[in-house]
């Protein structure tokens, strides 16, 4: 058989939820396709089942690698993928049977770089998930206006491209970096422009599982602040591409969400020394960008405040 797609899924102690996901990949209508399991150092029992699932369908195989974390598998996954497309699927999730099918009949039809799927999320599908579905297509010229449309509206587009189906080509230009968390957050502009075109699918052909674990009342982890090196990562991006709005537009997203990291690290974690150091990037970054970016004098003033407490209520004593 030809393979057309290969789909790739980084597995790490998911030996819960590995059956469904697995089984939802293999059932898809479009059968051209190869899976690529990447055991992460997996503890569970997830790298067996793998084996197991790999001696029963050719079209699998399985790598194993010592712990690395998702980027890391991902950019493997790529390296042995033997089509010019890529699909990744968490090893959490599940897909409907027609996601891959949906994918090619985009791609062919439309010559595009991408093509995306909408998605729901919960603990467990809707019991009609699995039922073949008809989808919409949404056609997108991807260019420094549409990009900064999609941040301005906070659309799900702009910061992810899971699900998508991907060239090849794309992905190994501007792979992920390894050690992040939020690395998609990072690069998904970048495929995005790179991609020129899109074709976005308006039809939910990919199940989302949340852990029913978290709470957001929880300490802080310092990765969150992964989520502010993305946003710098997109400067450079910005700055490579001559993309001066968006640029301007990113900034302001950065001072944002580093006002609110300090703020939440500072009173939930008491930890001072990370809020300081937040603010200082924020402020490194308003001044190495401030002949493109002009924020507010209420964005300036709340930046002023955090990174100098003591002369803030100064100043504002001596209205100033």
């Amino acid at each position: 058989m030809n393979k057309k797609i290969t789909v790739i899924v980084p597995v790490y102690n998911v030996e819960s939820y590995l059956h469904e996901c697995i089984d939802s990949i293999l059932n898809q209508t479009f059968s051209e396709f190869e899976l690529i399991l990447i055991d992460d150092g997996s503890s569970d029992g997830s790298s067996e089942l793998c084996d197991e699932y790999a001696k029963t369908d050719p079209r699998i195989r399985v790598l194993h690698q010592p712990n690395m974390g998702q980027s890391a598998a991902r950019n493997n996954g790529v390296a042995e993928a033997k089509t010019d497309l890529v699909c990744f699927i968490d090893s959490d999730d599940m897909v409907n049977p027609t996601l891959l099918e949906h994918f090619i009949n985009a791609y062919r039809k439309y010559d595009v770089g991408a093509v995306v799927s909408d998605r729901i999320s919960g603990i467990t599908p809707p019991e009609d998930f699995f039922q073949p579905k008809q989808a919409n297509m949404e056609l997108i010229e991807i260019n420094e206006t549409k990009l900064l449309e999609l941040l301005q509206t906070n659309d799900t587009l702009y910061w992810t491209l899971f699900p998508c189906l991907l060239k090849k080509s794309i992905y190994k230009a501007y792979p992920l970096t390894p050690g992040r968390v939020m690395e998609d957050n990072a690069i998904t502009p970048q495929w995005l422009s790179a991609a020129g075109k899109i074709a976005v699918l308006r039809a939910p052909l990919y199940f989302y599982r949340q852990n029913p674990t978290s709470t957001m009342n929880a300490a802080l982890s310092k990765k969150k602040l992964d989520f502010l090196w993305a946003l710098d990562q997109q400067l450079a991006f910005c700055k490579t591409n001559g993309y001066i709005a968006l640029q301007s537009a990113v900034l302001k997203e950065y001072v944002a969400s580093a006002l609110y990291l300090a703020k939440q690290f500072e009173t939930k974690n008491r930890d001072r020394r990370t809020a300081k150091r937040i603010i200082k990037n924020a402020v490194r970054l308003q001044k190495k960008y401030k002949n493109i970016v002009s924020l507010t004098e209420e964005e300036q003033r709340k930046l002023f405040k955090a990174a100098h407490p003591a002369l803030h209520r100064i100043r504002k004593h001596f209205s100033i």
